[in-house]
């Protein structure tokens, strides 16, 4: 700094911002209809949708589901670790009706979030009809 002239130094930093954005759910054929006692698998895809911010864990888990019924999702734990961006990742989730449930329409609910900001996260709804 002189008398006449001062200099100032300003720094943009940090780079790129990372964007968390609520995963993608794809389910082929969201509505079936199974038997009592058989079983019925959905397959579910899932998208990562997060901008700028590397390689992601999303995890895939059911929120809802009618008592009694076994729900298995194919991936250990339900959770995909190191998910690239704009990586798709499919399940396959099968659906145990018990050979004692009512005949009607019942609801299964999953849930994708991202596993360390559980806040982003979408749900999808499938229908189980059982004749």
């Amino acid at each position: 700094r002189t008398d006449t002239l001062m200099t100032i130094r300003v720094r943009f930093g940090g780079g790129p911002v990372c964007e968390r954005r609520t995963p993608k759910i794809a389910v082929k054929q969201k509505i079936r209809t199974v038997k009592r006692g058989e079983t019925t698998a959905y397959e579910v895809t899932v998208t990562n949708r997060s901008v700028l911010c590397g390689k992601q864990t999303i995890e895939l888990q059911k929120t809802l589901a009618p008592k009694g019924w076994s729900v298995t999702i194919s991936k250990k734990k339900s959770t995909v670790a190191l998910f690239a961006p704009d990586a798709q990742k499919k399940f396959i989730v099968r659906v145990t009706v018990p050979k004692i449930a009512s005949l009607q329409t019942r609801t299964l609910r999953l849930q994708a979030r991202l596993k360390y900001s559980p806040k982003v996260e979408t749900t999808e709804t499938l229908k189980t009809t059982v004749r």
